[in-house]
């Protein structure tokens, strides 16, 4: 999944709902993967507008960070029981 902005900044009235501008959910565990586990990657692209004390100015374009690691996903099932 790639995304065009930063996403939506955490709310609590969004409970436990998919990000309405950027994320991903898994639909299944990663018990059958090498490890047990997902690998994801995250990258991060910014431009940098940079100024120093002697008037001197610049433009970085597009850094960029990548780095992979690596998720256990599991899934979670409870049963409410009411007292009779």
């Amino acid at each position: 999944t790639s995304c065009g902005s930063a996403g939506t900044p955490y709310q609590a009235s969004l409970g436990f709902t998919s990000s309405p501008s950027c994320g991903y959910r898994y639909d299944t565990v990663s018990d059958n993967q090498p490890g047990g586990k997902f690998t994801v990657r995250a990258t991060s692209q910014w431009t940098i507008d940079w100024t120093d004390g002697n008037a001197a100015n610049g433009t970085v374009e597009r850094t960029q960070t990548s780095a992979p690691v690596t998720v256990d996903v599991n899934e979670l099932q409870s049963v409410n029981v009411g007292n009779n």
